[in-house]
């Protein structure tokens, strides 16, 4: 699915005659956070994999979590990384990474262990920290999303909706 903003040639952005083509999409939801606006859907209620953009939930519960210690640096040991597959950072056993740097990895270079990494840092274990990925979710009225990683990666039962989507991009939009 997609959570997208699209604007023609002119910048104008979209107007009923020049929608994007969402044939080949299973799902697609086109969203002005500016004005909170749901611009155009497609089958936005239709349960499909979470793909990478788990990680903008991982990211906001974290903030959630962390936002006082950006600073404090985490020792990255052999169990906090071991599970990262996908892209990475590449952090060694041993390294000191600061949680700024954590949030760097995450949301700029779509890095799984430094989801894993924040998961250790705000709830100690990445069982205990998409466990409160998940309440979030519930608070949040995502009624089709289920977490089972921070990640993104392919995993059963991990689920979520075009709808949920915009919801979650309409929370990280509001952190200041």
């Amino acid at each position: 699915f997609t959570v997208t903003a699209f604007a023609d040639e002119t910048m104008q952005g979209l107007t009923e005659t020049n929608v994007p083509h969402s044939e080949n999409a299973a799902a697609a939801a086109v969203y002005n956070l500016e004005n909170d606006m749901l611009v155009y859907s497609h089958n936005v209620d239709a349960v499909l994999p979470t793909a990478s953009f788990t990680k903008m939930m991982t990211a906001v519960c974290a903030y959630e979590l962390l936002s006082e210690r950006l600073d404090e640096k985490l020792t990255v040991e052999y169990s906090m990384i071991k599970d990262a597959t996908g892209n990475q950072v590449g952090y060694y056993v041993g390294e000191s990474v600061s949680v700024r740097d954590m949030f760097g990895g995450l949301l700029l270079r779509g890095a799984n262990d430094s989801a894993y990494l924040l998961c250790y840092a705000a709830k100690g274990s990445v069982s205990d920290f998409v466990a409160y990925m998940n309440e979030k979710a519930q608070t949040l009225g995502m009624t089709s999303t289920v977490y089972k990683n921070p990640t993104g990666m392919d995993a059963e039962g991990m689920v979520t909706s075009a709808a949920d989507s915009v919801t979650i991009a309409r929370e990280f939009y509001s952190i200041e």
